[in-house]
C-alpha cells in the first residue's frame, strides 16, 4: 500500500511539473566546466578496463587534463584526478547493448519498483570505494558522478545509504555531486534520504522527457537537490 501510494504521489507530481520543466529547459551548452568534467568521467565509466573501447588514461576538458588513477579503475567505477588533485569518482551506469547488460537488469528493476532497497543494502562496495578514495586523497575535494544507474550509485553514497549499517557512513567524505539522468522510480531514492546526513552540494542534471529520471524533484532530500532540466540538444 505504501509503495502504491507513493507511486500515485510521484505520478501526480510528474504531471504537475511537466509544464514547468518544459518552460525551464536549459541548453546543454550552459553546463558548467565542473559539470562537463563530471559528464566526461561518467562517459569513460562505460568503457572497458582491458578491452576496446578502452578507458582513456587521460583526456582534456576545456584545457584541463583529467588523469586516470590506476588504483581505482575497474568495471564498476573509475577515478580521474583534476589538475588541482581533486578526485572525481565516477560510477558505471546501465551498460545497454553490451554483454554486461544482463548484470544491470536487477539493479535497474530495484530502482524502478523497489525503492532501491537492494541497491542500498546489498552493495557495500559503493561505500568501501568512497572510503578508500577519501583515504588516499585526504584534504582534497571528493566529487562523485555517474549517469543513469551510475548516478543512482553516486546518490546512494552521498546520502550514506539508509543509515542501517555503520559501513554506510561515508556521506561526510563527499563534497560535491554531479549526476546525469539518475534512475528514479515509483519511490525515488532521494525521498528516503536523511537530509541531515547529506553534506555535499548535489547537482542533478536531466534531459527533458527522460523517463528514467522523471521522478527526481527539488523537494526531495529536504530541498538539497539542485535540479536542472536541459533541452535535448545544445544551441
Amino acid at each position: 500500500p505504501l509503495q502504491m501510494g507513493m507511486g500515485l504521489v510521484t505520478a501526480a507530481e510528474v504531471v504537475v511539473r511537466a509544464p514547468l520543466n518544459a518552460m525551464r529547459q536549459q541548453p546543454l551548452s550552459t553546463l558548467s566546466a565542473e559539470a562537463r568534467e563530471c559528464a566526461a568521467v561518467s562517459d569513460q565509466c562505460y568503457c572497458y578496463v582491458d578491452k576496446e573501447p578502452r578507458r582513456l588514461s587521460d583526456f582534456t576538458v576545456a584545457q584541463r587534463v583529467l588523469t586516470l588513477d590506476p588504483d581505482f579503475n575497474c568495471e564498476l567505477y573509475a577515478v580521474y584526478c583534476t589538475p588541482d588533485g581533486n578526485p572525481i569518482l565516477g560510477f558505471t551506469g546501465t551498460r545497454f547493448g553490451t554483454p554486461e547488460q544482463g548484470e544491470d537488469v536487477l539493479p535497474d528493476t530495484d530502482i524502478g519498483v523497489c525503492g532501491c532497497n537492494r541497491l542500498v543494502q546489498e552493495n557495500p562496495w559503493i561505500y568501501e570505494t568512497v572510503r578508500e578514495v577519501a583515504r588516499k586523497y585526504g584534504g582534497k575535494r571528493l566529487i562523485l558522478t555517474g549517469h543513469s544507474l551510475g548516478g543512482s550509485r553516486a546518490l546512494i553514497a552521498a546520502m550514506g545509504g539508509d543509515g542501517t549499517s555503520p559501513d554506510m557512513d561515508v556521506s561526510h567524505f563527499v563534497h560535491l555531486v554531479h549526476v546525469f539522468n539518475p534512475g528514479s522510480g515509483l519511490m525515488p531514492l532521494a525521498w528516503q534520504g536523511n537530509k541531515d546526513k547529506v553534506f555535499a552540494t548535489i547537482h542533478l542534471h536531466r534531459i527533458f522527457r527522460d523517463v528514467v529520471s522523471a521522478t527526481n524533484f527539488p523537494c526531495q532530500l529536504g530541498g538539497k537537490l539542485n535540479i536542472t532540466v536541459y533541452s535535448k540538444h545544445p544551441d
